[in-house]
């Protein structure tokens, strides 16, 4: 069995198979396939030659190699925790994180050796600068700003490393024990001023609701004094035209009748008067002046005053005169 394995590998055969092991090896020299993610560096005889893209690459063998093989995809810094004395001289730690990624794989390799360690530097130094000029209630609203601030300083610095800044995360602002309590202190004494105003802008507010609810009620009662004036007022002014009127009635009736009529009305009303105060159940004693019976005597004179002046009004107008009534002396005489 060994003699025929040699026999097999004569000098022919032996050739043949080393060229086909050279073939194969000169072949995976010259044909690279580059993954998506990754850009390979080619340097020819030692420099830099150029970079292949992701997909089928043809180098010419033992001239070109494949030098380095960078990542494309975007990567995450180490965190980067600074100290910082803010604005009132506050000691604070910043922990941050930075998010990059290759754009320009020749400068990544050329231009720099340690890219994070570059990066965690450059993110010391701007956030020291940021955070130095804040003071500190203003650092924890103000983490939009150190962001920014670091993205914009950190890309101008890195466009010379090829690498482009994605975005920059503040993700924690650390503070020691007694900053802590004095802020908690500050906290509380903050909430109890504001209490405090608080209350004294209701106990004001409701003072001043007490006073308009005092003004509208003087204005309502000023108001109803006023009608009930403009009322009384009216009354008044319909009571006196009413009397006007009256009196004017009663001088018309004296002009056209005289005065007798006026004193049995006023008789009528003596009577009525005095009959009034003898009925009531509360009088016990009742006091009437000397003339009392002359006006009670006097009332049938003034009704025959009447019976006689409406008598004649009756013959003035051609009426005969009511019966009952006995013709006066003088007249039967001028009859």
């Amino acid at each position: 069995m060994e003699m025929d394995v040699f026999q097999y590998l004569n000098l022919g055969n032996l050739t043949l198979l080393l060229v086909a092991l050279g073939g194969f090896v000169t072949l995976t020299r010259i044909v690279y396939l580059v993954p998506q993610s990754q850009n390979f560096i080619v340097e020819r005889l030692g420099r830099f030659h150029r970079v292949l893209k992701p997909g089928l690459n043809l180098l010419v063998p033992f001239v070109d190699r494949v030098a380095h093989r960078i990542s494309v995809l975007e990567r995450q810094s180490p965190e980067c925790r600074v100290s910082v004395f803010t604005q009132d001289n506050v000691e604070v730690a910043i922990v941050s994180v930075v998010y990059w990624r290759v754009v320009d794989p020749e400068l990544s390799v050329y231009r720099i050796e340690n890219v994070d360690n570059a990066i965690v530097v450059a993110t010391t130094s701007i956030v020291r600068n940021t955070g130095a000029g804040l003071e500190l209630d203003n650092l924890q609203a103000s983490r939009e700003q150190i962001n920014s601030d670091i993205q914009r300083k950190l890309g101008e610095a890195s466009g010379a490393w090829g690498i482009a800044i994605t975005r920059t995360e503040v993700v924690d602002i650390v503070l020691d024990e007694k900053t802590k309590q004095a802020q908690r202190q500050q906290v509380e004494a903050e909430r109890a001023r504001r209490a405090q105003v608080t209350t004294a802008e209701g106990q004001a507010r409701a003072k001043e609701l007490t006073a308009d609810a005092v003004l509208y009620e003087s204005k309502q009662r000023s108001e109803a004094v006023v009608l009930a004036a403009e009322a009384r007022a009216k009354e008044i002014s319909l009571v006196a035209k009413a009397q006007a009127e009256e009196i004017e009635l009663v001088g018309q009736a004296l002009r056209d009748y005289g005065e007798a009529p006026a004193v049995f009305e006023l008789r009528k009303r003596q009577v009525l008067a005095i009959e009034k105060m003898a009925s009531s159940p509360s009088s016990r004693l009742m006091v009437l002046p000397t003339d009392v019976t002359q006006i009670l005597g006097g009332i049938g004179a003034f009704a025959e005053g009447l019976g006689a002046f409406g008598n004649g009004n009756s013959a003035a107008n051609g009426r005969p005169p009511a019966s009952g009534t006995a013709p006066q002396e003088g007249e039967g005489e001028r009859a």
